[in-house]
């Protein structure tokens, strides 16, 4: 979108070559070396600057000189200290449920919706201390506040000088109901910049990578994949560490900044041990892929599947023609998780294993799919 007519106004919208935006009606943005929004300034003079941690997060932000600070797990903020002394901890499960606040050691209690969106604040006595209700995209309609409060529309942090919402990946503007940058690995459809495909009402989107369906059904949806995961690992084997998809793409993204997530944000990765040598199948075509790399699944998740149910399954840019086995010995160190949907390769939700950057495994068998 490069222009629209609000209130009988013209308001222009100007691009880099990259797809970021610079400047709107009302802000002007500046980016770092890796395409993360890095200061942004209104009309009005106010001035927001973000810094990122080695994992893209946003650890930290200045808010005209104030400066606020976040520590993570995994990619959900639990602590928010500021300047003035202001220390706020925030207990989640997938919805935040409540936080407290410091100096003055003040719990405060939070309702969401369906969509994990804060629709009050209560108090310790369980009074109502803020209110909130929004419109389909996200735009706040009413608003009565007592205590400050960031995580609003879909539990998600909005930033008080530019009134856009921060999903990780990207920032999200409710007013136009569009993301100010295009979707890095160009996923649904034609529209890089739209929110949840135009349909806010059944979908949500954690992470600004894609949509996932509201969150009652994304909890269900959640444990079939886990369930798959933890089917699909080798019997002789330990997990030895979890956290989350976001996570183990951006470690791929830092190697490569053109590289297409490849686990389905929102779900669980695992680094697992084996604990005798195991053998994997790989699947390539000997043009786009070759027989020796570093992504594996396990044979018996190949096995009576034709070249596209494969290819749709595992998300891969060509249909497989070849097939190997591959023998990975005892004590090595895989990470498993669930493919990522990619627009134009297939929707995924296979259970894929990479060697974490490392070239191991003794490739054998090869024979035509």
């Amino acid at each position: 979108m490069t222009s629209q007519i609000v209130n009988g106004q013209v308001e222009t919208y100007r691009y880099d070559n990259a797809g970021n935006l610079l400047q709107d009606a009302n802000n002007t943005y500046e980016y770092d070396a890796f395409r993360r929004t890095s200061k942004v300034t209104t009309k009005a003079g106010d001035v927001q600057i973000n810094r990122y941690d080695a994992e893209g997060l946003r650890c930290e932000m200045e808010e005209n000189g104030k400066l606020v600070q976040f520590i993570f797990n995994e990619n959900k903020e639990v602590i928010t200290e500021e300047t003035d002394g202001n220390i706020t901890k925030l207990i989640r499960t997938s919805d935040l449920w409540a936080r407290e606040s410091e100096p003055e050691k003040t719990w405060y209690h939070y309702a969401s919706d369906e969509q994990g969106s804060t629709v009050f604040i209560t108090g310790k006595n369980g009074e109502v201390k803020n209110r909130y209700t929004y419109d389909a995209f996200g735009n706040t309609v009413e608003k009565a506040e007592q205590i400050p409060n960031r995580y609003q529309y879909t539990g998600q942090q909005l930033d008080p000088i530019t009134q856009q919402y921060y999903l990780r990946a990207r920032f999200y503007n409710p007013a136009i109901a569009r993301f100010t940058q295009e979707d890095e690995y160009h996923g649904d459809g034609l529209n890089l910049y739209a929110y949840c495909a135009n349909n806010p009402v059944g979908y949500y989107d954690p992470s600004g990578y894609c949509n996932s369906a509201n969150r009652k059904n994304d909890v269900y949806s959640n444990l079939e994949n886990e369930a798959n995961v933890l089917k699909s690992m080798p019997e002789h084997s330990k997990i030895i560490r979890t956290y989350k998809a976001e996570e183990a793409n951006q470690w791929f993204k830092s190697k490569d900044p053109d590289y297409l997530p490849p686990y389905k944000p929102g779900t669980d990765v695992h680094e697992i041990q084996l604990e005798e040598n195991t053998t994997f199948a790989r699947v390539y075509d000997k043009n786009t892929s070759q027989m020796k790399g570093g992504w594996m699944m396990r044979r018996e998740d190949v096995e009576g599947l034709n070249p596209k149910q494969i290819k749709e399954k595992f998300a891969l840019p060509k249909e497989p023609v070849f097939t190997c086995d591959v023998e990975i010995p005892k004590g090595e160190c895989l990470r498993v998780g669930i493919v990522n949907p990619l627009d134009g390769w297939g929707r995924g939700g296979g259970v894929q294993f990479d060697t974490i950057g490392k070239r191991i495994g003794v490739f054998k068998n090869e024979r035509k799919l």
